[in-house]
């Protein structure tokens, strides 16, 4: 089954990764300006992985994942908790962009958790 979590979880990667690239493309400009800023951010994040909870298929390994890639908000967080004090913007600018990555990433994992299933039930 590690097997099976592996590529799911690569394959999501790879479709997060495409969608920041279209969304970048297009001109999507993530813009920080501000601590409301990377609030908003993280709450995208969060809301991200509340959507990704409620699937309809796929749903062991979307639940065997999402763990993992959920962790990563508290590991942001704890980024921001030790850069208290004087913090360069360049440097808040790219730890929020990992909430949008998050985002993204777990956007991508129920579709991909889906398609992985049916591959899996089509070779039983």
């Amino acid at each position: 089954m590690s097997d099976v979590l592996s590529a799911t979880s690569t394959l999501a990667h790879l479709r997060a990764f495409a969608s920041l690239r279209d969304r970048i493309e297009g001109g999507d400009d993530v813009a920080v300006a501000s601590a409301e800023d990377v609030g908003a951010l993280r709450s995208e994040a969060v809301e991200a992985i509340g959507a990704a909870q409620d699937v309809d298929r796929g749903e062991l390994l979307t639940d065997a994942l999402l763990p993992g890639f959920a962790d990563n908000i508290g590991w942001i967080d704890d980024r921001f908790d030790r850069g208290s004090g004087s913090v360069r913007v360049e440097s808040v600018s790219f730890d929020a962009m990992r909430y949008v990555a998050v985002a993204s990433l777990c956007r991508a994992l129920p579709d991909t958790a889906s398609g992985a299933a049916a591959v899996l039930r089509g070779s039983e």
